[in-house]
């Protein structure tokens, strides 16, 4: 009798751990049987739901679309927690809709231009800004600031004129009579047209029409006969001076040009005391603008 006794309780003993065993794993399905994430940013959500059951996942993305997988391409680490894929993550940034990440990276790509150091511009000179410089009046002289040559000046009605044509050499269309450098020193260059608007220095400007006229009229004004180039020949040297000038060509003036268009103003001077002289000795003329000329400079 006591033998039976003690397997009944042995037999209920055991059907109540059985009965709390099952207990036990009913609260935990119910508790894992569904877990759900949710995620939100000021656009769009993501929602995933686990299911111990079904193992899928759903994905609702920014467009509304439903994305469906299976359990194994969510990896389990514990019966109540899923890893989840998410949030999108690009350059350092966190977001949380779908696509945002090509959005991130494309504005990220190259910074804007305002970003840019000013300090690294890089700026390119023109031709014409190279050839700037000053001309500067110094101990009675004026001193050209791009190859520090100096020139005598003198004064006429309130202008200060170069008392000497100038040497400086142009990138392109300046000339040394006979290819002479000497003869540069003494004479200063010989310019086709194009090259003699580029010849003064910042401050000073290729005499005008007007201010040769006022110069005509000056008995003790300082005439240079510096000669001249055409078709690579020099000649005139010390007998006759040519001086390109600003201004617009007359129909009285001298002509050269044979009817041609390519022509410019030019003021030529005679040297009294040699073979050229005549009578006018000083005169405007219309020449070719391939012709290779003076220099004079006035200050502005």
């Amino acid at each position: 009798m006591k033998v039976f006794s003690l397997l009944l309780l042995s037999f209920s003993l055991f059907l109540s751990a059985c009965l709390f065993d099952s207990e036990t794993e009913e609260d935990d399905v119910k508790s894992s049987s569904s877990t759900e994430v949710v995620s939100s940013s000021s656009s769009s959500s993501i929602k995933v739901t686990s299911s111990s059951s079904t193992g899928t996942t759903s994905k609702s993305s920014s467009s509304g679309e439903v994305i469906k997988s299976s359990s194994s391409s969510v990896p389990k680490e514990s019966s109540s927690s899923q890893w989840v894929e998410y949030p999108y993550y690009s350059s350092g940034i966190f977001c949380f809709t779908e696509g945002c990440v090509d959005n991130l990276s494309s504005s990220s790509e190259a910074p804007s231009s305002s970003s840019v150091n000013s300090s690294s511009s890089v700026i390119i000179p023109s031709s014409s800004s190279i050839l700037q410089g000053d001309g500067v009046i110094e101990d009675g002289v004026m001193v050209d600031k791009r190859d520090n040559q100096t020139y005598e000046i003198i004064t006429l009605n309130d202008k200060i004129w170069m008392a000497q044509n100038i040497g400086f050499e142009t990138p392109s269309g300046s000339f040394c009579y006979e290819d002479k450098e000497t003869n540069c020193d003494v004479y200063g260059r010989l310019y086709v047209h194009e090259a003699a608007l580029l010849a003064c220095p910042g401050g000073w400007h290729l005499a005008t029409r007007s201010e040769f006229e006022a110069a005509m009229q000056e008995p003790t004004f300082i005439w240079n006969y510096n000669g001249r180039m055409s078709n690579n020949s020099y000649n005139f040297l010390d007998g006759m001076g040519f001086n390109w000038a600003s201004g617009t060509m007359d129909s009285a003036d001298k002509d050269n040009c044979d009817g041609s268009t390519n022509c410019s103003l030019i003021f030529v001077q005679k040297n009294p005391d040699s073979e050229f002289a005549a009578d006018p000795a000083l005169f405007f003329q219309k020449d070719y603008k391939t012709k290779g000329f003076s220099v004079r400079c006035v200050k502005n």
